[in-house]
């Protein structure tokens, strides 16, 4: 046998992956990898045969014969054998079996070992070189293996010869068992190198068809070897009838053709096999799907093709088709929708046109065709059509021969022909099952329902990416780059919460038809999951044009919908993005309009943000943030401070109001702006919540037993504490224990717009009212939402914002405004305070106004615990408890 030729691709296809196509793919050694190891061992088996010859070959004196061989000669018998070979095809690999053990026997008798070696490296060598061209790593592992091979033949020949008594000729058995026995392992050696090379490459072998390998090339190499020995015993026996060595010759032709006889009813035996197979397949299968994929399996392992491809028209126009492929690594892509593309497409388009099966022959290297199957390019091809006995019924394709030993051929492509034939008859008698339109019906079916929301109807997220990536490639060659707005709806989880999620699911229809009504027919709107949406905007160039869209979606989405007679309110945030370079993908661009919303929410909800690249830095330093105080009520970073509450007509310290601090241990004193909206979005603001109530109250207790009259402390509570279960029962627990009067506690809310439009919270209200309670509605008269809310619940405290108590005043109109609000809470029974009192005009401006009681820098900042006491101890007022009023709340965040 001679050394095998190894023909298995070492690169392997790139596999991509995409939400529409169901694939089965195997794991695969990547190519680079796969070559690397083949190097290897084709090192390791150069320095194998280079040890071998120079320590067991080299200066061991050839046999005494009656003629000799020449160097040269030799060569030329090596290389003569080298390009007569038959080829025995497994799929990707051939090994290659030739009448090389003729030469290598004649060496062992007549020419110098080293001799053998050298010829037949050198003969085989060019012979290879010439007539195949293989590639580097085929021929730098084809030449070590001749060198191994011959190395170790040669060498276990002599070996042998030396345990023979007396000197060694051809008529003793001995030395014809000698010969069998060295090329056997030469033939072993082969056979073992290809097979490891083959795993190495591509990380598995076709463990079935080896046991075939052995066989065949184990009878090649004994028949070989016995015809050599034959024509070397007549040499040795009579040197002058060396003309008869014509007859083991011309036995060594009739072998060899013998040998191709065997490979051809091996590839007509397995073209029966695929026709039966075909038939088989054709009638014992009621199901579309199935039958393809097991009959393109059968041909592409037969044809040893590494694509097989079925195209199925859906319509008479020829233009709209099914497509399924089976790739290499055996994935699979069944009955996928797909239009003819003229570029793409040319060589089935050829077929459909002429109605004609052809073979497409192999390209020289360095061209290549346009035509693609699976998004690899078609080297080489036999496309045929598929015909019904009344119309075309589409194309069958094998693309891409596996090995190196040529292309698709001509008696291939008639079987080809007529298993299309078989086929065709079989889809248009309607044999498996359902008709192809019916199945068209379907995979859109189908393929619409993997792709679209099936509550909204919008795309979903997987639709939006595959639009958004192609988006990107297209307008990234165009140098105009698409924008995505990121859209989240603000505290749906309340509306699930108090509504129950019936109504949560007509909510998002509701705003999945304002967001897509708020776009224009160009843009793609869809629903990515839960809550959240985005907006594909293809030529976003205009920024000015996105922000209106933007615009449009929050104003479209905040407006009331009345859900079976409930009158429900949503707001959206929104994150604008545009693509920043040609190295972006969909993900990194719908990550930057995710941030970019997060900053929206950040910065009071219900409005936009465009991405800038500060922001990323921005949400980590958040996140971080968010981690840290997750720990800082038990590590004891968090701490409350006290700002005084003044009574405008008395002058006296009244109550506390309770704001949050949080002293970072490597940061510093945190902002709390920047750490509540944190708590709140997290969750956290509810045990901490908790917290900042229990210590509220028990230093409101203990101010009330030290100072000369009592005090109260007002709470700043979240909508998102109000809807826990147990806060009613969590503010009577706190009250008991710490044994404060429930009339020195008022709670605060800011949420007034959501909370409205809540039924359980406003019973929740009803429920801590009558715990005896006082309730103050905080930053009132910002929005124009907040006086018709004053009717809805039980409210005793107004406290007017800050930038309203800033603005009026200046002019009569403010002030006709400021006085309105008193004079309507007053005529509510309500308290009003003025909030953020800074100088002595504003103080001035609100005693004028007849405001009830006051707050602001101008009395005192925030003071801790003890400061509080000493100021309620040392004050020269007092008021007798009868008088005593409610005690508005103040906020975590403080002024």
């Amino acid at each position: 046998m001679d050394a095998t030729q190894v023909t298995a691709r070492l690169h392997a296809p790139d596999i991509s992956h995409s939400p529409l196509l169901r694939r089965i793919a195997a794991s695969q050694l990547s190519g680079l990898r796969g070559a690397q190891r083949v190097w290897l061992l084709t090192c390791a088996m150069l320095l194998i045969g280079i040890a071998a010859t120079t320590m067991v070959i080299y200066g061991r004196a050839a046999l005494v014969a009656p003629v000799t061989l020449p160097l040269w000669l030799l060569t030329i018998l090596f290389y003569l054998v080298e390009v007569r070979v038959v080829h025995l095809q497994f799929q990707r690999e051939a090994h290659s079996f030739s009448l090389s053990e003729l030469p290598l026997v004649l060496g062992f008798f007549l020419a110098a070992p080293q001799d053998v070696v050298l010829a037949h490296v050198l003969g085989s060598g060019i012979g290879l070189l010439i007539h195949r061209r293989p590639t580097a790593l085929k021929f730098g592992f084809n030449m070590a293996l001749f060198l191994l091979g011959s190395a170790v033949s040669v060498g276990l020949f002599h070996l042998l010869v030396g345990l023979n008594a007396g000197p060694a000729t051809p008529l003793q058995p001995l030395i014809w068992v000698g010969a069998l026995v060295a090329t056997l392992a030469s033939t072993a050696i082969g056979l073992l190198a290809v097979n490891l090379a083959i795993w190495l490459a591509q990380g598995r072998s076709d463990r079935k068809r080896i046991p075939q390998a052995v066989r065949f090339g184990l009878a090649v190499a004994a028949t070989n070897t016995t015809l050599a020995l034959i024509g070397i015993t007549m040499l040795w026996v009579a040197p002058t009838a060396a003309w008869l060595m014509a007859i083991p010759a011309l036995l060594g032709g009739v072998a060899w053709r013998s040998y191709r006889a065997y490979v051809a009813e091996q590839g007509q035996r397995e073209s029966l096999e695929l026709l039966y197979g075909t038939t088989r397949i054709l009638r014992g299968t009621g199901e579309l799907e199935g039958a393809l994929v097991s009959l393109l399996t059968e041909a592409r392992s037969t044809f040893r093709a590494e694509y097989a491809e079925c195209v199925l028209f859906t319509g008479e126009d020829h233009e709209h088709a099914l497509r399924t492929i089976l790739g290499p690594t055996d994935e699979v892509e069944t009955l996928t929708t797909t239009r003819l593309d003229g570029e793409r497409d040319a060589l089935r388009l050829r077929a459909i046109s002429g109605s004609t099966a052809f073979l497409s022959p192999r390209l020289p290297r360095g061209q290549e065709r346009s035509d693609r199957i699976n998004d690899a390019p078609i080297r080489d091809a036999m496309v045929v059509p598929l015909m019904g006995e009344r119309s075309l019924l589409g194309t069958l394709v094998m693309a891409n021969r596996m090995g190196a030993l040529g292309s698709f051929r001509v008696d291939e492509l008639r079987l080809f022909q007529t298993i299309a034939d078989h086929a065709g008859v079989a889809l248009e008698n309607g044999r498996l099952g359902r008709s192809l339109s019916d199945v068209s019906r379907l995979k859109d079916q189908l393929r619409h329902q993997a792709l679209h929301d099936s509550l909204t109807g919008l795309p979903n997220r997987a639709l939006f990416e595959e639009r958004l990536a192609a988006s990107l490639v297209r307008r990234q060659r165009r140098g105009d780059l698409p924008v995505v707005l990121f859209i989240d709806l603000d505290d749906f989880k309340g509306v699930n919460d108090t509504h129950g999620h019936a109504t949560g699911d007509q909510v998002l229809r509701t705003v999945a038809d304002a967001i897509d009504a708020s776009v224009r027919p160009s843009d793609l709107a869809a629903r990515l999951s839960g809550d959240e949406f985005a907006v594909l905007i293809e030529d976003g160039q205009d920024i000015g044009g996105v922000v209106r869209i933007a615009e449009r979606i929050i104003e479209s989405v905040g407006r009331p919908m009345t859900i079976e007679g409930r009158v429900v309110t949503t707001t959206a945030s929104v994150g604008i993005a545009a693509g920043r370079g040609r190295s972006q993908t969909a993900e990194e661009l719908l990550h930057d309009a995710d941030v970019a919303m997060y900053t929206a929410k950040t910065r009071g909800k219900g409005r936009f943000a465009v991405f800038d690249a500060q922001m990323e830095a921005e949400l980590t330093d958040r996140q971080v943030l968010r981690d840290d105080l997750t720990g800082a009520v038990s590590r004891g970073d968090l701490s409350i401070r006290y700002q005084p509450m003044s009574d405008l007509r008395t002058g006296r310290v009244v109550g506390f109001e309770a704001l949050l601090r949080w002293a970072h241990p490597l940061r510093g004193p945190i902002d709390p702006s920047a750490f509540i909206p944190l708590a709140e979005g997290s969750g956290l603001i509810v045990p901490i919540g908790r917290w900042v109530l229990r210590e509220a109250c028990h230093q409101a207790r203990k101010w009330n037993r030290d100072a000369p009259y009592p005090a109260g402390v007002s709470v700043n509570v979240s909508t998102r504490q109000l809807r826990e279960p147990d806060f009613v029962q969590d503010v009577a627990g706190v009250l008991r224990d710490s044994a404060l009067l429930p009339a020195h506690l008022t709670l605060e809310f800011s949420e007034v717009q959501v909370m409205a439009e809540d039924p359980m919270i406003a019973s929740r209200l009803r429920d801590l009212k009558a715990l005896g309670v006082s309730i103050a509605l905080d930053g009132f008269g910002v929005g124009l939402s907040s006086l018709r809310y004053l009717g809805r619940f039980p409210v005793d405290v107004i406290k007017i914002a800050r930038p309203l108590v800033a603005v009026m005043g200046r002019t009569e109109e403010d002030a006709r405004v400021a006085e309105a609000i008193v004079a309507l809470g007053h005529s509510l029974r309500l308290t009003v305070v003025a909030e953020g009192i800074e100088r002595p005009e504003q103080l001035d401006r609100v005693r004028s106004m007849d405001f009830d009681r006051f707050q602001g820098f101008l009395l005192a900042r925030p003071l801790d615990a003890s400061g509080a006491g000493r100021l309620l101890a040392t004050s020269r007022f007092a008021i007798p408890v009868a008088a005593e009023e409610p005690i508005p709340v103040g906020t975590l965040a403080g002024r």
